[in-house]
């Protein structure tokens, strides 16, 4: 008999939970909808782990590419080097070699792994050609496993003819280049050094305003003293003794 009372108090209990978690959750502060949801440590060190488990599962493409995504994340030489360690494991030689020389890039390479990333590059680089590209700076270039990538940049390649495609201010340009085995190639590639148009110089001579005219001279004052003196003229001669007489002609 007591079920149905039973059953009403479990129902009555778990509204109140109910309601007890929804206005806990709402008393928290809102996130910003745009917020990412972990730091860049985090996630580099998420990658890390998951590529490590890779690499001592035998999946060595997986870790080598879990690898860089953490060092894209999170640079570091360590992760570089692990990276082309996989790369290298999975038969990847270009890869293995462009990123035994990124880890040599950077300063914080410990000696150890630095000796190690030097002896197995030097190997590697017997049976590759190496490619460097210095210009035009902010073009993305893509050939074999490089993708979109920004110049300047140094990476190896199998012996073959490749087509290196490169975009950059809108153009678009391909360059045909044969490598072989040992090669060093300071590669130019088949686009603009500027895109933007140059205004053409006018060639033609500067054309001066013309002068502008004289100011108009006030007539008012000199056609006053002119009548002034017209009129003194003219007294003076009717004032003026008569040769003839000699006696001043008479006014009235």
């Amino acid at each position: 008999m007591r079920l149905p009372f039973l059953a009403r108090s479990l129902r009555a209990v778990r509204c109140l939970l109910v309601c007890v978690l929804f206005l806990t959750g709402s008393s928290r502060p809102a996130r910003a909808a745009d917020s990412p949801p972990a730091n860049a440590t985090e996630l580099a060190r998420q990658r890390f782990r998951e590529a490590t488990e890779a690499y001592r599962e035998g999946r060595y493409a997986a870790a080598a590419s879990l690898f860089e995504a953490a060092d894209r994340l999170l640079p570091h030489a360590t992760t570089r080097y692990n990276a082309a360690t996989a790369w290298e494991q999975a038969g990847e030689d270009p890869r293995a070699a462009t990123g035994y020389e990124a880890a040599l890039a950077l300063d914080s390479f410990d000696p150890n792994r630095r000796k190690s990333a030097r002896e197995r590059l030097t190997g590697l680089r017997q049976r590759l050609g190496r490619i460097h590209i210095q210009e035009p700076l902010g073009a993305v270039v893509t050939v074999d496993h490089v993708q979109r990538e920004p110049v300047p940049l140094t990476f190896y390649l199998r012996p073959g003819s490749y087509q290196i495609a490169a975009e950059y201010r809108g153009a678009e340009a391909t360059t045909n280049v044969q490598i072989s085995a040992g090669d060093e190639r300071e590669l130019t590639l088949d686009l603009p050094i500027s895109s933007t148009p140059v205004e053409p110089v006018d060639s033609s001579p500067v054309v001066l305003p013309p002068t502008p005219p004289p100011r108009p001279v006030d007539d008012w004052a000199s056609q006053k003293t002119w009548g002034w003196v017209s009129m003194g003229v003219s007294g003076w001669a009717r004032s003026a003794p008569s040769p003839r007489t000699g006696r001043a002609p008479s006014l009235g």
